[in-house]
């Protein structure tokens, strides 16, 4: 599964990562790669390959300093709503895991996304921008 792959790319803590990386520090941003499993069956062998791969991956990237946060979703969902509301695609390619990084900027975490080792395995992928959610000024006076 997917999920035990993506495990793998915590695998170093963000004060190993900081001492691995001698490079000046830039301001990075933040990312989120989306995994979405196609329909295509993996075998055990399969599925023993791309764990390795995607952890092989993952210390590449937690080296150059990306800070890999994976979370893997669960296969149970429900989608609240009046019936029919929800289209057959996120049924037919669901997401399976979230990847949390940092990158420069969308160009390279793009880049980073795109040689993500899953992809040779029936996984789509996309990467986006995101940001904790803005609190309004009389919110944050409020704590």
């Amino acid at each position: 599964m997917l999920g035990v792959a993506l495990a793998a790319t915590h695998a170093q803590t963000p004060s190993t990562i900081s001492s691995v990386n001698s490079q000046p520090e830039t301001k990075m941003k933040h990312f989120v790669i989306i995994f979405r499993q196609g329909p295509r069956a993996l075998s055990k062998a399969d599925l023993e390959r791309r764990q390795q791969a995607v952890s092989a991956w993952a210390r590449e990237q937690n080296a150059a300093g990306h800070k890999l946060e994976p979370r893997i979703l669960a296969s149970d969902v429900v989608r609240p709503g009046p019936a029919g509301e929800h289209d057959g695609a996120s049924q037919a390619w669901p997401i399976t895991a979230l990847l949390f990084l940092e990158a420069s900027d969308l160009e390279e975490a793009a880049r980073i996304a795109g040689s993500h080792p899953a992809k040779d395995f029936g996984v789509s992928v996309e990467v986006r921008p995101w940001a904790p959610p803005v609190v309004p000024a009389a919110a944050a006076a409020d704590r």
